[in-house]
């Protein structure tokens, strides 16, 4: 932002001024004091307005005085800039700043009653009234510009303390998964052995499946949480393989099947491109983004809803791109996504709506989960050198509105030499 300085057309009064300078003794004593008149507010805040010094005030004076009689306000200019910078960072505010020249205005008027005719003191205060309105609008404009600075510093300093907070959030996740893998490990191994020994007492065996599936989600957690350190330290690789995109959504489709089918949802693939059935990249890791984003639909559609997921092929807008590349989407016909929340899907632990009405089933309406996979997905996209965004009208969770999550990835033939930093230009 180019920076002006606030400016006005002036007419110089040397009558005026003469006046104004003989008549000093009358007017700058009763302003100062009338200025270094403290509240006990103002005493208790530490911003006694006693800290603007005479000397200053004095030289403010006096830059009236030699812009009224020369128009050249360059003397005034300085006295302002003294005044305002001495105080910056001191708990001093515009409305301190005008009190200044707003007092130094009643002290002339007062003395211009005393010692002119109404006629003339009239006269007086309209000539020197540009000139006021010169004092005020620069106050106003330096005290901005401290105000701007300030917000900046305190802007810089809250990133940087939420950077500290993201740093040391990742720090944990990445302890705490591998803290928890050991003692997981244990008692997966003890419920195998429980359910060998007792092979023969069927309640037994009932209570050992419901272990075993609550270990297995939380084997899923850690592993979301190790793959989200991962990501936030930027190590994450993908083992690029010649795979066909068709088989791999196949087999996630065919894998939420029956948890879409407990709800009466139905999942429709639609036919994808034949240049996608031999394309290099990560099938374990693609799997884990069509995963995620399958869940998400089941998850925030009502029963009876209805997911379809597509692919197309598209090209790089500028042509510069030596590979064509292919838009996986996935619609739902679910409750949506609010424009407040759009912005921050895919943070990490960012959940939509109220947490505690949560159910516990991943797959449920607005089930449960540590908010993590759409991080996930995002990641691992971008380490394919691919883009992912959502889009929805909006949230309603009786018109349903619904949702599409949209996944952008390079169409390689042949494993690249290596990946690069390009953007790609496409359209969301």
């Amino acid at each position: 932002m180019t920076e002006r300085n606030p400016t006005r057309e002036l007419t110089g009064h040397p009558t005026v001024a003469k006046w104004l300078k003989r008549q000093e003794q009358a007017i700058v004593p009763p302003w100062i004091s009338a200025i270094q008149q403290t509240t006990a507010d103002q005493v208790a805040s530490g911003q006694s307005t006693k800290r603007m010094e005479s000397a200053q005030l004095i030289e403010l004076f006096d830059g009236i005085v030699a812009a009224s009689r020369t128009s050249d306000t360059n003397r005034l200019n300085i006295a302002i800039q003294s005044l305002v910078a001495d105080r910056l960072g001191r708990g001093y505010g515009l409305i301190d700043f005008l009190r200044v020249a707003d007092q130094l205005k009643s002290a002339i008027w007062r003395s211009a009653q005393d010692t002119l005719s109404a006629e003339q003191a009239l006269e007086a205060m309209s000539a020197l009234e540009n000139f006021f309105a010169h004092s005020s609008e620069r106050l106003a404009w330096l005290a901005s510009r401290a105000a701007e600075a300030k917000l900046a510093e305190e802007l810089e300093r809250a990133r940087y303390t939420l950077a500290k907070l993201d740093h040391t959030k990742s720090d944990f996740i990445s302890i705490a998964a591998h803290e928890l893998k050991t003692p997981l490990t244990i008692v997966q191994g003890y419920t195998a052995m429980l359910a060998s020994d007792l092979a023969d007492n069927p309640r037994v065996q009932s209570v050992i499946q419901g272990l075993d599936g609550g270990i297995k989600r939380l084997q899923a957690i850690i592993r979301d949480m190790i793959d989200v350190s991962l990501i936030d330290s930027k190590v994450l690789t993908v083992s690029l393989q010649p795979t066909s995109l068709t088989e791999i959504a196949r087999l996630v489709v065919d894998d939420l099947e029956s948890d879409a089918s407990s709800r009466h949802l139905s999942i429709k693939l639609k036919r994808f491109p034949g240049s996608v059935n031999n394309m290099y990249v990560d099938p374990h890791r693609i799997n884990q983004v069509f995963s995620n984003l399958l869940g998400n639909a089941i998850k925030y559609t009502p029963d009876g809803g209805a997911i379809t997921m597509s692919a197309q092929v598209v090209k790089d807008q500028d042509g510069a791109a030596s590979v064509d590349f292919v838009q996986i989407t996935v619609t739902d016909t679910g409750i949506g996504i609010a424009p407040d929340d759009m912005p921050h899907i895919f943070d990490k632990f960012y959940r939509v709506g109220e947490t505690e009405l949560h159910s516990t089933g991943k797959t449920k309406f607005k089930g449960g989960g540590p908010g993590l996979g759409l991080v996930i997905a995002k990641g691992i996209v971008e380490a394919h050198e691919g883009r992912i965004w959502a889009e929805s009208p909006g949230y309603d969770e009786e018109k349903c509105p619904g949702a599409r999550f949209h996944v952008v990835l390079p169409i390689h033939k042949e494993l690249p030499d290596r990946f690069t930093d390009r953007l790609l230009n496409l359209e969301e």
